[in-house]
């Protein structure tokens, strides 16, 4: 009881989201503020044997209103009654929010919205608007992500929100990349094809992110006798119908499916690669693009709008139209062709990465937050 005892005010903040994932922005969030900050972190459906460390809980829920894991998660949170509990996901934000509905909890709540509200389904939304008056402040990782709620919801939008943009972890990026990638790496790596340009993708196999119009566009190059090698690096369930589509594009000899990687790999990939290409129909703030610009890559993005609050046209990446295989396969071309552009516009973009995309700084803003929810209840 005395051990317990002592713990009572050592967490001053709790992060809670639906599951651990090695690609997860959240996580990565949630692990950085708590290298500065007393935090735990808790995933709801994720088992034990996925944590890092004791300050890292899986609850391992099998549904959304499984008991035990129910049970768990309050005994958790009511043993540090002035934490701040900050979640990240609809499902798990979800659960705290109806607990707190029935005054099981009475912690202040933050929601961090990491994704376009717009992309939600239906009864996502919903469930947002007749339950996020109970959180105290809502948190946007970007301007287009802010806009997205505001235009959908305009008569309840929250008075107390934040934007607070996502940012990478650039030690982490430096310390798993090779100052020279050798011939044998490349290979190692399975990118290298005769010396051929390598245009690179990193994200989840799924509709928002549109590979469907990277591919076409590698086609029209290929039709054209532009030869260059496209890396797709994540998984998802779209993978059997994109392989598929390869073969019926005829260019399935110039396309690697990586499947999932663990980050370092991840990084080197970009090291290895000429180009990144996001084709994405909508985002949040993506931290794989942020990546690829820290390694000095030339980007080509949509122009959708979270895409082009970190990407000025002819600046610090390229532009293209959404869901146009044309115009990406114009702008990869033009770089193609065009050495020193590429050059400039990726040192542009990891300049303007370096700026404004830190994970400390993204770590300091949500610790100002916490630190100023806290001393409004006279809390230290």
């Amino acid at each position: 009881m005395e051990e317990e005892a002592s713990k009572q005010h050592i967490y001053k903040c709790i992060h809670i989201m639906d599951s651990f994932s090695q690609s997860s922005g959240p996580l990565d969030r949630s692990r950085a503020i708590q290298k500065k900050y007393p935090t735990l972190i808790i995933a709801y459906f994720s088992s034990n044997e996925n944590c890092y460390n004791s300050d890292i809980i899986g609850l391992g829920a099998n549904s959304l209103w499984d008991i035990n894991a129910l049970n768990k998660l309050i005994k958790i949170l009511k043993r540090y009654p002035s934490s701040i509990i900050n979640t990240h996901h609809h499902k798990s934000g979800m659960v705290v929010r109806i607990l707190k509905l029935l005054m099981i909890l009475r912690h202040k709540l933050i929601h961090s919205f990491g994704n376009k509200f717009m992309s939600f389904k239906t009864s996502t939304k919903f469930a947002h608007i007749f339950t996020l008056w109970l959180v105290n402040v809502v948190v946007f990782v970007s301007e287009s992500n802010y806009k997205s709620l505001r235009s959908y919801w305009k008569i309840f939008f929250p008075s107390n929100y934040k934007i607070i943009r996502n940012g990478i972890n650039f030690n982490e990026i430096e310390e798993n990349i090779p100052p020279l990638v050798t011939f044998d790496e490349k290979t190692t790596l399975g990118i290298n094809m005769d010396g051929l340009p390598v245009i690179t993708t990193v994200g989840r196999l799924i509709e928002q992110k549109d590979h469907e119009t990277l591919l076409k566009a590698i086609q029209i190059l290929d039709a054209q006798g532009i030869d260059v090698q496209l890396c797709i690096v994540g998984q998802g369930h779209l993978l059997s119908k994109f392989k598929e589509r390869t073969v019926q594009y005829g260019i399935s000899e110039k396309v690697i499916f990586t499947g999932f990687l663990p980050r370092k790999k991840v990084y080197q990939i970009l090291h290895c690669s000429n180009i990144f290409v996001m084709t994405s129909k909508w985002e949040g703030l993506c931290v794989s693009l942020l990546q690829a610009m820290y390694c000095g890559l030339p980007v080509i993005v949509s122009n959708i709008p979270s895409f082009q609050e970190i990407v000025t046209n002819n600046q610090t990446g390229l532009i293209a139209n959404c869901e146009d295989p044309e115009s990406f396969a114009d702008k990869i071309k033009s770089l193609l062709n065009d050495k020193e552009k590429a050059l400039k516009l990726g040192e542009k973009g990891k300049e303007h990465v370096e700026i404004n995309y830190s994970i400390r700084n993204t770590t300091s803003r949500y610790i100002d937050l916490y630190s100023e929810m806290r001393f409004s209840d006279g809390i230290i």
